[in-house]
């Protein structure tokens, strides 16, 4: 699987709304196959292939056995048929059939006439996930089964199906991790992909996964190493293995990127990694590899901060502004960690602060401002300071407060509520939405918020009436709850 449709499959996994179709590449019985996820097709007819079989359209779903007059087997038949237009209305059909259709798709699947009468049964598996649960402990077990084939092309569409099955797949992780030790390396991609959505019950497969990070091919590599990114904190045991693949500048660039952002992921179990990350932050030439450094490093939870903090101190300095940035709010959240218990972070919301008042850009004066939110409370009247200084640096420390959690943000109402008259009607804006956030403890707000939802001017890219409105109602919302 190469990195686009891995970045293809994590898109279509993040949009858990939505079913999930299988297709194979048109080249099924001439050597390697690909594939990809992406939400299920609209299942209605178009009118030339309704016309091709006479077929009507239901207004809904239907389960039971028959479609449009014709049994399961019937249509599965056509889905061999000569005619395209006949083949595209039993795929259709099958699909709408849905659960009970599916142990007969799935034979389809790996024993269909040609390849694209198995591509359209795999495709027409696609089921809505309550539905699967209908047919789930018939079909899950005899797909598990084709893992055991011995023909390459079967074993890879075998893990294609079952990664498609979601949730019902459960038991079949054990063929899933010896998948993973397959000949063929388009298997043991798939069967590595499919743990990226398993979460706890991946923990015990996380060995195996990282074994792959050492396989002969580079798309298994990289596979496993954004499984793990996935994974988080369910492959902590995987924290040694990733240390030493960023840390090898002769590896891959993509996959020390994401062992390094799986690293991040991980959180505090990172924290024997540290050492060979801040080698890595002072010392790689590779700039991106840097920044994903530093932004694991503010993961590394109490333990680590205090090792860490020098480090990324250092690396505000850096060369590079992504590194920079990454660095910045690493430092606040490493910060965050000890603040109260170290006086080092006083030097931390002072070295911050002071960056935010030499930077130039928006966005750097962004990033300072929100990694100072980070810090937490301690950071608060550093911040509130920023509310009276120039207008850049006003608005700068309003985006900061959009990170400051409520309750330590209620110090700087006053500050806050002074700004409802700014003369930027961004920062009156800023000024209001924040007091929102706070919440009942900007009561006292009130009365300036409604005077400004009521009267300030208007601007076309500036709706701050509608902004301290909805203030307004947040404010007496959580007001009227206590």
């Amino acid at each position: 699987m190469n990195l686009l449709n891995w970045v293809a499959v994590v898109v279509s996994i993040a949009l858990v709304s939505t079913d999930l179709i299988l297709a194979d590449d048109a080249g099924d019985d001439g050597g390697n196959t690909g594939f990809l996820y992406a939400p299920c097709v609209s299942l209605a007819l178009p009118a030339d292939v309704r016309r091709a079989t006479g077929a009507s359209e239901p207004e809904s779903r239907t389960t039971e056995a028959k479609y449009d007059g014709k049994t399961i087997a019937e249509w599965i038949t056509l889905l061999e048929a000569d005619d395209a237009n006949i083949r595209g209305t039993a795929y259709k059909a099958l699909a709408r059939i849905g659960a009970p259709a599916l142990p007969a798709l799935v034979e389809e699947a790996f024993n269909g006439k040609d390849a694209q009468a198995r591509q359209l049964a795999s495709q027409a598996a696609c089921v809505p996930r309550e539905e699967l649960r209908k047919v789930a402990a018939e079909v899950v077990p005899a797909v598990a089964q084709r893992l055991l084939d011995k023909d390459d092309r079967l074993r890879h569409r075998a893990v294609l199906l079952l990664w498609s099955f979601g949730p019902e797949r459960k038991e079949a992780l054990p063929v899933f991790v010896k998948a993973l030790k397959d000949k063929d390396k388009e298997v043991r991609d798939a069967a590595v992909g499919a743990f990226s959505q398993m979460g706890d019950e991946a923990k015990p497969a996380v060995p195996d996964i990282v074994t792959l990070l050492d396989d002969k091919d580079l798309g298994v590599r990289l596979s496993a190493s954004y499984v793990l990114l996935e994974l988080g904190p369910v492959a902590k045991t995987a924290v040694p293995r990733l240390a030493a693949i960023v840390g090898a500048t002769s590896e891959d660039r993509e996959i020390r990127l994401a062992a390094a952002r799986a690293l991040g992921r991980i959180g505090p179990d990172v924290k024997t990694a540290v050492p060979g990350l801040v080698e890595v932050l002072r010392r790689d030439r590779d700039h991106k590899v840097r920044a994903a450094a530093a932004s694991a490093l503010g993961n590394a939870g109490v333990a680590g901060a205090k090792t860490v903090i020098p480090a990324l101190m250092e690396s505000l300095e850096d060369a590079d502004p992504d590194v920079r940035s990454s660095a910045a709010v690493s430092v606040g959240q490493a910060a965050h960690f000890v603040a109260g218990t170290d006086g080092d972070v006083k030097a931390v919301i002072t070295a911050l602060a002071n960056r935010l008042r030499a930077a130039n850009r928006h966005d750097d004066q962004k990033i300072f401002a929100s990694a100072l939110a980070a810090v937490g409370p301690p950071a608060v009247p550093t911040l509130m300071e920023l509310l009276g200084e120039s207008e850049e640096r006003r608005l700068a420390a309003l985006r900061g407060f959009a990170f400051v959690k409520p309750d330590d943000a209620k110090p700087a109402v006053g500050a806050l509520t002074r700004l409802l008259s700014d003369r930027n009607p961004e920062i009156r804006g800023n000024a209001a939405a924040a007091l929102g956030a706070i919440g009942s403890a900007a009561v006292s707000a009130l009365p300036a918020l409604e005077r400004m939802a009521r009267d300030d001017p208007d601007f076309r890219d500036h709706d701050t009436r509608r902004t301290a409105g909805g203030a307004v109602e947040r404010i007496k919302e959580d007001n009227s709850k206590e």
